[in-house]
């Protein structure tokens, strides 16, 4: 875990360590012995040896790209025209990581000051920093769903009839056009938001298909099965 490692390699902050091990740590005994401050015996090189410990341990994979620094989402060769809900995908974790390494910074400042004007403020910044890094690690999740089958959570499958009267036929694809220049003011105002892009795709493949001529339709299907 990077936040563990982080405090490791740094200054080892005893409010910042305890609010670590009580989030990630399972020991129920070191918590209370942590609860009861550095001064208490023994708890600072408890602190040290639990963090240790639990940086030894495995951390999940979606962690360790929590990570990582901000570049192209890691996989296959990209595509030559970028998938735009990965785009929106990619932005919205650069923004969150960059918010949660500024916050790893100021934590930094603190060093070995533990005042209790200190222990609050330091409180305060690595509830924020957890906050920040389960919303990256949801988000990589997001990605690998995506990536394995073309989908997003938030955006719900919608089995479409195709009208069958001609004139309920064009006002299903007015509406249908009406959804695709929504969602994409839409995702030209929050680029880093997947579920519009998600939208523009279903919309825009349900506007094919309900513009694709019933023979062409039911040839191409007929393909499909020989």
């Amino acid at each position: 875990m990077q936040l563990i490692r982080n405090w490791l390699e740094g200054k080892q902050n005893f409010i910042v360590g305890k609010v670590l091990y009580t989030q990630f740590g399972n020991d129920q005994a070191l918590k209370k012995l942590f609860a009861k401050g550095e001064q208490e015996p023994g708890a600072r090189m408890a602190l040290l040896q639990a963090m240790q410990a639990l940086l030894e341990a495995p951390a999940p994979a979606a962690d360790t790209q929590a990570a990582q620094d901000p570049e192209p989402l890691p996989g296959k060769t990209a595509p030559q025209k970028e998938d735009p809900v990965l785009k929106a995908l990619q932005l919205q974790w650069k923004s969150k990581y960059k918010a949660m390494q500024y916050l790893r910074l100021q934590l930094e400042h603190y060093g070995k000051d533990n005042a209790l004007e200190s222990q609050a403020a330091c409180l305060q910044l690595c509830t924020q920093i957890l906050t920040l890094e389960q919303e990256v690690m949801s988000i990589w999740q997001k990605v690998d769903l995506y990536r394995s089958t073309g989908k997003l959570e938030e955006v719900k499958e919608i089995i479409m009839q195709v009208p069958e009267d001609p004139a309920e036929l064009a006002k299903k694809i007015s509406s249908v056009q009406r959804y695709i220049r929504r969602h994409k003011a839409n995702a030209a105002s929050q680029p880093n938001n997947p579920k519009y892009p998600a939208l523009i795709a279903r919309y825009e493949q349900q506007l094919t298909t309900l513009t694709t001529p019933k023979q062409t339709q039911d040839g191409a299907a007929k393909k499909a099965t020989l």
